[in-house]
């Protein structure tokens, strides 16, 4: 079982977002976050107490835990234990992502993009993507999602994979071959996308912070 939660934060709370930070991370890791700039702390806060709550759920007994990058995985850690749970991180604009699973083993990648007015998808189409991928893009109605789509899932299989986005961005992406799926959610200007081998057991939430 896969576990989605997608939080929308206000940064004018970032002070509030620090205050709650304190019951559920390590000193090290909120000195960490404390080094990025005003709006990646909030991002970074915000996808941490997404994981928090998920944490809760699993009744995992958790007091305070910190994140580890190890080989372009993330994992959490708590009293120098790695802990049982495979997760995915992602944030763009006042949005953050969280994907919790309490298998270890699966292979797990989450992203989420907010659309940005005037940024140039089309270029940015035409450089990252392969060929038909960018043919694809053009021909569609809606040329903007269709660019987004195919970008978060770009991004969330590079971390279901533990590749570097680089990797994967000029090559097409074959789920199947992998044994891997995707679930996508469209909220307006936001997209997401969620990879992982278990696509009929995602459970989405959304939370206001």
């Amino acid at each position: 079982m896969v576990f989605v939660r997608v939080g929308h934060f206000q940064l004018s709370r970032l002070n509030d977002y620090k205050n709650n930070a304190q019951n559920y991370l390590t000193k090290n890791e909120l000195q960490k976050l404390s080094k990025r700039t005003v709006l990646a702390q909030a991002q970074s806060l915000i996808a941490r107490e997404l994981i928090y709550q998920q944490l809760s759920v699993f009744n995992a007994g958790i007091y305070q835990f910190e994140t580890r990058v190890v080989d372009n995985c993330l994992n959490l850690y708590s009293e120098m234990n790695c802990l049982p749970y495979r997760c995915s991180i992602s944030h763009s604009g006042e949005w953050a992502a969280v994907a919790v699973s309490p298998n270890p083993g699966v292979s797990l990648g989450v992203d989420i993009e907010k659309a940005k007015p005037g940024r140039d998808f089309v270029a940015m189409a035409k450089v990252y993507f392969s060929d038909a991928e960018y043919m694809k893009i053009m021909s569609s109605p809606t040329k903007e999602s269709a660019f987004y789509t195919l970008w978060t899932l770009k991004e969330a299989y590079a971390k279901a994979k533990q590749k570097g986005l680089w990797d994967v961005l000029s090559s097409c992406v074959e789920l199947e071959v992998d044994g891997l799926h995707s679930k996508q959610v469209h909220m307006n200007d936001v997209y997401l996308t969620c990879v992982t081998e278990e696509y009929n057991n995602i459970e989405f939430k959304i939370v206001d912070l």
